[in-house]
């Protein structure tokens, strides 16, 4: 979209277009992956609190390479602040979620062995909260560089 102060699009590199498709790409994937495995520990009677840490473990290893690449000094998030700071609330939004959706993921991991069935009912909550994320990510670039993402949600 065509910022209507500047009147011009913002550049983007192809690394860089690319390196935000592979994020969130990575992010879609592990979401998916977690509501796949949520299905399956709900329809077991006990739901395994192993193979529950283990995929909520995969969640966190995502997140954090998600954050560490958004917002690097010379990541997206900052270089979409350097070139248009009319979207700076935006992508504080955005970096404000980060830690957010860590400290849910990791109190997830702290629950207690015999608290697995209310553990997947946060985690459950976890999975949307990562999906609203992506989307308003998504929102900023299409909005700032007018990227073509696939819909692929």
């Amino acid at each position: 979209m065509v910022d209507s102060e500047a009147g011009e699009r913002l550049p983007v590199s192809d690394e860089d277009a690319d390196a935000y498709r592979a994020r969130r790409e990575a992010l879609l994937t592990a979401v998916t992956e977690l509501d796949q495995e949520l299905d399956a520990l709900e329809s077991q009677e006990a739901p395994d609190p192993d193979r529950f840490r283990a995929a909520v473990r995969q969640v966190l290893a995502t997140v954090q390479r998600h954050i560490e690449e958004a917002d690097a000094p010379d990541g997206l998030l900052a270089q979409v602040r350097e070139a248009a700071p009319w979207f700076a609330s935006r992508v504080e939004q955005l970096r404000g979620e980060h830690d957010d959706l860590i400290a849910r993921t990791r109190a997830l991991l702290e629950r207690p062995d015999d608290d697995v069935r209310r553990s997947l009912t946060e985690a459950r909550d976890l999975s949307a909260r990562l999906s609203r994320h992506r989307h308003r990510g998504t929102k900023l670039l299409l909005d700032a560089y007018m990227l073509d993402v696939s819909a692929g949600d």
